[in-house]
């Protein structure tokens, strides 16, 4: 079994090493702009989703007082704020260099 595990799988694509800088740039730049333009906001999404479950069920079942339009209030805040963060970031992301756009909408 130890054999088994240690051979590489006959699938795997062969690993290099990049040398040029130019290469390690352009690589090291689209996995930041995937990052921060694509996964972050996916889970920011995600979060809030996760946000608004508990929210209904804490006022559900631990307030026992639940008002339909707070609710949607603070899940269209949180829409709001969902989107036009990944909009900016779509947008905005490789021109604005002196300042990590990225990082602000994060905190």
């Amino acid at each position: 079994m130890a054999k088994r595990l240690m051979r590489e799988p006959q699938n795997a694509a062969p690993q290099s090493i990049d040398i040029d800088t130019e290469k390690i740039e352009r690589k090291k730049a689209q996995r930041l702009y995937h990052l921060n333009v694509l996964q972050i906001p996916a889970l920011r999404a995600l979060g809030f989703g996760f946000l608004a479950i508990c929210i209904l069920f804490h006022n559900l079942l631990l307030l026992k007082t639940f008002s339909w339009t707070n609710f949607f209030s603070i899940i269209s805040i949180i829409i709001v704020y969902s989107l036009s963060s990944w909009i900016i970031l779509y947008y905005v992301f490789e021109t604005i260099k002196k300042f990590d756009i990225a990082l602000f909408l994060l905190v």
